[in-house]
């Protein structure tokens, strides 16, 4: 299936809540156009990380980062990233 079409602003709201300014890592590959569109119709305001990593300000508003996931455990709920996402990607934001 291709990344366009597994991604909707209705799945989206659910998972942002209020967040509004979110960040997109850039190891999102195929899935970054996809996920932006989606955000954008659920009134997300979406920037490329990398816009924002080197601008303290704009790092203190970020309400949620999207990252990719190398591997997750079911078991734990955990889930790795790669250091294609960004120094620190899914650490800034409260929302991951």
């Amino acid at each position: 299936m291709p990344p366009s079409r597994l991604f909707d602003s209705a799945s989206m709201v659910p998972v942002l809540g209020s967040a509004r300014a979110v960040a997109l890592a850039d190891d999102l590959g195929a899935f970054a156009e996809p996920v932006r569109a989606a955000l954008q119709a659920a009134g997300a305001e979406p920037v490329a990380y990398a816009e924002v990593a080197g601008d303290r300000e704009r790092l203190g508003a970020l309400e949620a980062t999207v990252t990719g996931c190398a591997l997750a455990v079911a078991t734990t709920g955990s889930i790795m990233t790669t250091s294609g996402a960004g120094r620190a990607a899914a650490l800034i934001a409260p929302l991951h």
